[in-house]
């Protein structure tokens, strides 16, 4: 098994594998952790949004993997330095995840320095195409990783006046390539 260094040698097959393989690890951890995080909206006295952030960094703790020793820096609930292991190679992955929550389940509000990958939307009638302000490779102590990006959505309703009821979820995720 060889590790890939030059992470821009990666082909978009090989980044798609990781990222598939990544997003299938966080459904796991969002499916096993579901009554858990369930019981934990209906009692936490806190905010929806922090109780979100919580259990997004407590579900994906525990992931299966190996974790790299390395601290990555970004502006999101979760990050994670880890090896990727692909039937033939390994690959360093900056893991970025960020959860949000919200009543409804139409949108989610993604904010460019939580992204590696281009966003394309329509602002006031004009077509807006901007990049992420992740970088596609990370680079700590001269070793490059690929920035992987996820997002947990959290949908939430009242009950009784309260802000705790966990009616969903939802996952998505792409590196900047």
């Amino acid at each position: 098994m060889t590790l890939i260094e030059n992470i821009s040698r990666l082909s978009h097959e090989q980044i798609e594998n990781i990222e598939k393989l990544t997003l299938r690890w966080v459904f796991q951890a969002v499916w096993d952790f579901g009554m858990e995080a369930h019981e934990i909206f209906l009692k936490s006295p806190d905010d929806v949004k922090d109780v979100a952030e919580d259990i997004t960094r407590e579900l994906l703790d525990r992931l299966p993997g190996y974790n790299i020793q390395q601290r990555i820096f970004g502006t999101v609930d979760y990050k994670r330095a880890r090896y990727i292991i692909l039937p033939d190679q390994s690959v360093r992955q900056a893991l970025f995840v960020d959860s949000k929550a919200e009543k409804e389940n139409r949108t989610a509000t993604i904010q460019m320095s939580q992204t590696s990958m281009r966003v394309r939307h329509i602002r006031a009638n004009v077509p807006v195409d901007e990049a992420g302000r992740l970088p596609a490779i990370s680079i700590y102590n001269d070793k490059q990783f690929l920035t992987t990006t996820a997002f947990l959505h959290f949908k939430y309703k009242d009950v009784d006046g309260l802000q705790r009821a966990h009616s969903g979820r939802r996952l998505s995720g792409t590196s900047g390539f």
